[in-house]
């Protein structure tokens, strides 16, 4: 049960589906938490639910053929029968003389190294061959693509669906042409660019207890195999291209299952293999497989993210609200009162909201959703008796389990309508989503399948999550100027953060094998932080969410070593879990000296402007050419001090550099011949400005 304001409340693998809605000046909030069994609603709560049910049930609200800001329309161009290509906001996907993607480009960057292909292995391997590509229904955010081919002895045909923020769905069909046919694989291999593939993110609900061990970003030793994981993102930086599917249904299930998905270096590229028939199979019948892939980022991150309070400082997940009393609606007192207000006049500190809280159970015990009580049996994501999905829950977490809110059930209904009335009321716009693409085996939902050997197994309905939160980002879109989404969760799900602002994350340290203690630097390497928390490359801001065991909160240096870590990569941290006045401090002395508006260039790119003496120590960034102003981050993430020499001949256009100092500590450091020293902790960082006039 969830007794705090906090993202706690229960283990990543049991949390709770919950929703934070509001703005600067008001946040609602929907989270399905347990309640004691001796607490109920009241007759008239029911009874007004039940009425209210028939306003909210099956509406249309956020469903549309529009496509909203910043997207554009996609674009077809259709060269000939086998010459086809699909254009939309910054990517493109071209088919020439094949059943899938020859090319597909994320902002001008090619990400494959030759054409997806279908491979089948008879006597032999043979690529899959295509006839004829013909343009189905055209919409302005969507549009289909039907591919058709052959191999020896089969009829393939690939439906393929396009929409405006760059995702393709792909139902595959393979039908004999004549007589059964004796296959030993059939795979699916994907070929990236290596420079395109320098990152791995997977699900994390689906490799949390594997080899991974829910480790992010990363590349593993090549090649490696293992069970299917649900998204899969290779990528760099910059962009990348993630491929997902809701289940391994149809696919071969003989164990052992490690290698249903294979990633290998080959020929010099990256390859992908799904691996749909690993042993000999007659294929007397159709088989189907369907699955999905998006070309990162969807969208930019939103340009002014640093001069927003809400993105900037997470402020709507600071959590300093007054508790109680706000559903159906904001308290007209509190509103009255000023407290229904934004910051106290910090654009970094803490914001004093009042919260409109959608859950079964407020946190002073009164229940103030009857909704939950009344639906629970149809929201809940794992269905009686059926809790053992992903690992013996103990007693407590299968009473939270079972509440799991899941948007292929009427809950998304619910939400939307009860969310646009206060959106249009209080003028509500910020939005928090908890715990996204979790496993999920309702059968109310029709989620979940049976596999031949009689077990039923999961499916992670990211179609469904994805389509919720579309409809939420068009309603918001239809009735605001601005609004912000934060969603939150261990995994990088691409489809679904298309459609966010945000990315919130680290929740996941709390948990063996990785748990966090004091040191970040011991369970996290930087490519975690450059491949998953940095965000770019999925068009979202990235927030960190501090896990620090409670007895290192009160000492500055973890929190220190993990604020290096965090202004290493210009992403954002909750000030919660850790010495929290260490990330107030670097917030206002960022903010005060005014780098919202300056270029970031991370340590990765910045050795042609300031290149450092030390290797041990990352030198970050952030730039106004025109203004003659800068903020170097150094962070030393090694174990010794180091005393690290700075080349500044690169740092403005003149070639000169007048001034530094530590905007933490205000010590005025010496500029000599153009180099700047400073003295770094180990496990540390320092903030210097640096002037030209």
């Amino acid at each position: 049960m969830t007794t705090r304001g906090s993202l706690h409340g229960a283990s990543p693998t049991a949390r709770l589906g919950g929703v934070l809605l509001g703005a600067f000046s008001a946040l609602m909030a929907m989270s399905i938490v347990m309640g004691e069994e001796t607490l109920r609603p009241t007759w008239e709560q029911i009874d007004q639910a039940l009425l209210e049910r028939q306003l909210w049930l099956h509406n249309d609200i956020g469903i549309t053929d529009d496509v909203p800001p910043p997207w554009t329309p996609v674009r077809v161009h259709i060269r000939s029968r086998r010459d086809a290509e699909i254009e939309m906001l910054g990517r493109r996907y071209r088919f020439n003389e094949s059943l899938f993607p020859s090319s597909i480009q994320a902002w001008q960057q090619e990400l494959l190294a030759t054409p997806i292909a279908l491979v089948v292995e008879t006597d032999q391997p043979r690529h899959a061959v295509a006839r004829s590509a013909s343009l189905g229904d055209k919409k302005p955010g969507s549009v289909e693509l039907v591919a058709t081919g052959s191999l020896p002895g089969l009829h393939v045909v690939a439906r393929h669906r396009f929409e405006y923020d760059g995702m393709l769905w792909t139902r595959l069909t393979l039908t004999p042409s004549g007589v059964p046919l004796s296959v030993r694989r059939l795979s699916l291999e994907v070929p990236l660019r290596r420079d395109a593939a320098t990152y791995l993110n997977h699900h994390f609900f689906a490799s949390a207890t594997g080899n991974f061990a829910g480790m992010m970003g990363k590349m593993p030793d090549l090649p490696y195999d293992t069970q299917f994981d649900p998204c899969l993102w290779f990528g760099n930086e910059d962009v990348g291209l993630c491929w997902f599917a809701e289940s391994d249904e149809g696919w071969d299930r003989c164990a052992p299952l490690t290698n249903q998905i294979e990633i290998a270096d080959r020929r010099g590229a990256r390859v992908l293999r799904l691996n749909f028939i690993r042993s000999p199979k007659e294929i007397s019948g159709s088989l189907e497989f369907s699955f999905g892939m998006l070309a990162t980022p969807p969208k930019p991150v939103k340009p002014d993210w640093r001069t927003n309070p809400a993105l900037f400082t997470a402020g709507f997940s600071d959590w300093s609200w007054d508790k109680g009393g706000y559903y159906p609606e904001p308290d007209p007192a509190k509103v009255a009162s000023g407290k229904f207000a934004a910051a106290l006049g910090d654009p970094t500190g803490y914001f004093k909201t009042s919260f409109c809280y959608f859950g079964v159970k407020s946190y002073d015990g009164k229940w103030i959703a009857p909704e939950g009580y009344l639906f629970n049996r149809e929201w809940q994501m794992l269905s009686v008796g059926e809790q053992e999905l992903v690992r013996k829950p103990q007693p407590a977490d299968i009473r939270i389990a079972t509440l799991r809110g899941h948007p292929l059930s009427t809950m998304t209904d619910w939400l939307l309508w009860k969310w646009e009335n206060l959106v249009r009321k209080h003028g509500m716009k910020n939005i928090y989503f908890d715990s996204l693409g979790s496993p999920n085996i309702n059968p109310i939902h029709g989620a979940g399948y049976v596999a031949e050997d009689g077990s039923r197994q999961p499916t992670y309905d990211i179609l469904a999550m994805r389509e919720a939160l579309k409809r939420f980002y068009v309603m918001l879109s239809k009735n605001l100027d601005d609004f912000n989404i934060m969603l939150h969760g261990g995994s990088s799900v691409p489809p679904v953060l298309s459609f966010a602002h945000a990315h919130l994350s680290g929740e996941q340290f709390i948990i063996d094998p990785r748990r966090v203690d004091d040191h970040y630097t011991e369970i996290m390497p930087l490519e975690e932080w450059r491949g998953f928390f940095y965000g770019r490359q999925f068009g979202v801001v990235g927030v960190f969410l501090p896990e620090l065991q409670e007895r290192f909160r009160k000492y500055r240096a973890p929190t220190e070593e993990m604020m290096m870590l965090v202004a290493l990569h210009d992403v954002v941290a909750i000030k919660a879990f850790c010495y929290s006045g260490i990330i107030h401090e670097v917030q206002n002395a960022l903010s005060e000296f005014g780098m919202q508006n300056m270029e970031f260039i991370p340590y990765w790119r910045s050795a042609a402007v300031v290149p450092s003496s030390e290797e041990e120590v990352k030198v970050s960034l952030y730039r106004d050419v025109v203004g003659h102003r800068a903020v170097l981050v150094l962070g030393n993430v090694g174990r010794t001090a180091h005393e690290s020499t700075v080349e500044l001949r690169n740092l403005f256009p003149s070639n000169h550099a007048v001034a530094a100092n530590d905007l933490l500590h205000g010590e005025v450091l010496p500029i000599e011949q153009g180099k700047l020293q400073v003295a770094v902790r180990p496990l540390n960082f320092r903030l210097i400005a640096v002037t030209e006039k």
